[in-house]
């Protein structure tokens, strides 16, 4: 009886706050809250460290007290404490909602995998809010997709069909004539344009802003493909630095780049 008693009531409580405490709170950090490997151990070697002078304290209480009140009150504190710690770790690491509180505006953040995804979602939605098929490129900006819809604008575009080619036109940075001929030339066909908002040179005579009122005047959509603005130039996206009010104004990849934060 005492040895079951001991095994159910005092070994198997203690094994489970152990066990959660430290290789479930690893699991946790890496697969729940998707920490990175090494802050993950980081983490955890920082609060085993510092964990460890109680195991002598509370281990000297014991020898005054005994182990029967050390170890309730252990358990109990795990029972009370271990759901409102984890939730309050998942609740502080969640990235979007910090990154919704940097620039004016933004309604929502999605993650994916890499740029291309995240470019051709934007353009799948600007084609779905507009119901128009074209997207204009900057063609001064170097790469923004692996997909169709960019790759038939290059070169080597002989796996790409002709009428997937015709969907994408090209305009220059900084050159708001190249866009407005666009415009002439497809009044009602152009559903987006994408840029990165500035890549080696910056916008002059007020460019972005007027790119901005095509949009306005139009109801289409205006995509930022973010590589040094958003997060390395200023934190807000060029709507915050450059213009503001945008319709549609995805940030792609700076989390992604390896790119540093500005101080």
């Amino acid at each position: 009886k005492m040895v079951l008693l001991a095994l159910f009531g005092a070994v198997m409580g203690q094994g489970v706050i152990w066990y959660t405490g430290q290789f479930y709170a690893q699991y946790f950090l890496e697969n729940t809250v998707k920490i990175g490997f090494m802050q993950n151990r980081e983490i955890l070697l920082w609060s085993i460290g510092l964990a460890t002078p109680f195991f002598l304290v509370f281990g000297a209480l014991s020898d005054r007290i005994g182990r029967k009140w050390i170890m309730l009150g252990g358990m109990l504190l795990g029972v009370v404490l271990y759901r409102p710690i984890f939730n309050t770790l998942l609740k502080d690491a969640d990235i979007t909602k910090h990154m919704l509180k940097i620039p004016p505006g933004m309604d929502i953040v999605k993650f994916a995998k890499n740029g291309s995804d995240v470019t051709s979602a934007a353009v799948k939605l600007a084609r779905a809010y507009t119901g128009k098929d074209i997207i204009a490129i900057c063609t001064d900006h170097p790469f923004f997709s692996v997909d169709d819809w960019f790759m038939g604008s290059i070169q080597m575009n002989a796996c790409i069909p002709k009428i997937i080619q015709g969907l994408t036109l090209g305009f220059q940075y900084n050159n708001i004539d190249s866009v407005r001929v666009l415009f002439e030339m497809y009044p009602v066909q152009i559903a987006g344009v994408i840029l990165e908002g500035e890549e080696r040179t910056p916008p002059e005579n007020n460019f972005l802003q007027h790119l901005k009122q095509f949009f306005y005047d139009n109801g289409d959509v205006l995509i930022f493909e973010e590589i040094k603005t958003g997060f390395r130039l200023h934190l807000g996206e060029p709507n915050n630095c450059m213009v503001s009010n945008l319709i549609f104004a995805p940030s792609v990849r700076p989390w992604g780049m390896g790119l540093p934060f500005p101080h």
